[in-house]
């Protein structure tokens, strides 16, 4: 019984070895060593990168958001360190090429196919900045005055003689 249970423990080890490229790590990390089991299009992980694009592309559509959808600052606040804590963890989480918990390697060395990687980081991201947005909001709403958190920026009474609001 024991020297099953033992077995079991080497043969992990030797799954999350075999997915950092069969090395172990030497606190220097190349993409070629790292990621040597994924598929590449010029050296470049295809499933890191379509992960990283996702990214990108909704943390500039959360600043645009927050820029010209939201009209108060304290929502603006919430929004943007959401959306910052959000976007490192996920890059965070696509890179690093140890499997902890929540990461892509993570799932790669439990057997997930590349793609479903991708949605597992992206999905973990998701609920990362979820935390931090009720984190952010339940911290402004204790330190800024309610009045000061709704003050409305859309609109001023002032805008009917330039064309409306200000954007």
């Amino acid at each position: 019984m024991k020297d099953r249970l033992f077995q079991n423990d080497d043969d992990e080890e030797q799954r999350y070895s075999a997915d950092l490229g069969g090395e172990e790590e030497t606190g220097t990390c190349t993409c070629r060593r790292a990621y040597s089991s994924e598929r590449k299009l010029f050296n470049i992980p295809l499933a890191r990168a379509f992960s990283l694009i996702v990214t990108i592309i909704c943390f500039c559509g959360g600043v645009n958001f927050a820029r010209y959808g939201l009209c108060t600052a304290g929502m603006k606040a919430i929004v943007g360190i959401a959306l910052t804590v959000a976007t490192i963890f996920t890059i965070y989480a696509i890179y690093d090429p140890t499997p902890h918990p929540l990461t892509f390697s993570f799932g790669k060395a439990h057997g997930l196919p590349e793609f479903l990687c991708a949605i597992f980081v992206l999905f973990h991201g998701i609920l990362v900045g979820v935390v931090a947005a009720l984190l952010a909001f339940s911290i402004v709403i204790n330190v800024v005055s309610f009045k000061d958190f709704i003050s409305w920026s859309c609109f001023d009474d002032d805008d009917d003689d330039k064309g409306g609001p200000r954007r």
